[in-house]
Order: structure tokens, then C-alpha cells, then sequence
């Protein structure tokens, strides 16, 4: 992920400047499901999520999800485009998604510092897996 001019066909990507560390390498925030790059593209800054396994209906999920987020009024969601050619590795293309890049608090570390407020941020009644303790 080092030169989108390579690695990406979306055109807003490929002219972006990946966040990075000290050493020069990308900065990727990552989970269970994806690691995400921030890109400086112009005057945005925008996300590039790039899944870390297939899944086998993931075009469809995406879709459906994007159709609803695309006509929500809610405050917490963000638009999203799905590339399914959305990052090339080693030859072989990727899906991944691209949105608009939002500064906030990660749930893990909402959940570290206020368990209570992570808990309604997750859902009410939901139990967490450190409740189980």
C-alpha cells in the first residue's frame, strides 16, 4: 500500500498520499476483519478498508448495506463506495471499500476506558466478552 498509483484503480485513491510512520510505512489501523488506510487526497482525507479473508457473498452484503447507510439520516454512519478490484497484491486483485476517513474513539478502546458507555454504544442489553469474566 505504499504507492496507490500502483496498487489501486480508483483514480481519488491512486492520487493519494498514504499516511505513514516515522520509518516511512504505511499507518494501517487493522481488526479481526480489515486493515485500514487513511489517505490524503487533495483537501479529503479518505479511507481505504481492506479485508483480510474472502467471503464468498461479500459483494451482495456490501450492496445492501451501502443501499440502506446511502439513505439513513443516523449521524454515526458513513457512505461508502465497494471496489471489487479495490487493492492489488502480489498481481491478484482484492475487494475492499473507500469512504470518507472519520476521526473518533475505536470501540476496543471505549470499551477499555468507559465499559459502561461502550456497552450502550454497542447496543443496549448486549453482553460483551469481557462481562463474562
Amino acid at each position: 500500500m505504499q504507492n496507490p498509483r500502483l496498487n489501486v484503480q480508483d483514480s481519488e485513491l491512486q492520487s493519494g498520499l498514504v499516511y505513514a510512520d516515522a520509518l516511512g510505512l504505511p499507518r494501517p489501523v487493522s481488526g479481526a476483519f480489515a486493515s485500514v488506510y487513511r489517505l490524503k487526497c487533495g483537501k479529503r482525507d479518505l479511507a481505504l478498508r481492506c479485508f483480510l479473508r474472502n467471503i464468498s457473498d461479500q459483494e451482495q452484503r456490501y450492496a445492501l448495506i451501502s443501499s440502506y447507510v446511502q439513505q439513513d439520516d443516523l449521524p454515526y454512519t458513513v457512505s461508502f463506495d465497494f471496489l471489487p478490484q479495490g487493492i492489488q497484491v502480489v498481481g491478484k486483485w482484492f475487494p475492499a471499500l473507500k469512504m470518507e476517513w472519520v476521526e473518533g474513539e475505536s470501540l476496543d478502546r471505549l470499551h477499555t476506558q468507559q465499559p459502561e458507555q461502550s456497552r450502550e454504544t454497542c447496543a443496549p442489553g448486549w453482553k460483551l466478552p469481557q462481562d463474562d469474566g
